[in-house]
């Protein structure tokens, strides 16, 4: 990860493969993360989806449901192309 958007900034820290990060935007092929920039060839888009589970109780005789977000990568889509200047959830996979 660099200070600024561009290989000109210092590097303040390294990401590692199959690391996952939140980006905040993308802009000319930079990920913007919450302490630094990373360049965006290196980030594939993880895809979120839901999973809705349903739980009887015994003891109330009621139902609750409860969801839980499973992560899944979604290949071959770096993040300068496929973002679109959106943020989100994304994998390091070099």
């Amino acid at each position: 990860m660099r200070k600024g958007a561009g290989s000109g900034y210092a590097i303040v820290s390294t990401l590692k493969k199959g690391q996952t990060v939140t980006v905040l935007s993308v802009s000319n092929g930079w990920a913007k993360l919450s302490n630094g920039y990373a360049s965006a060839q290196y980030l594939n888009k993880v895809k979120e989806t839901k999973k809705t589970e349903t739980k009887k109780t015994e003891t109330k005789k009621a139902e609750t449901k409860k969801t839980e977000t499973a992560k899944t990568e979604t290949k071959n889509t770096g993040a300068g192309k496929s973002a679109g200047g959106k943020g989100g959830i994304f994998e390091v996979h070099s």
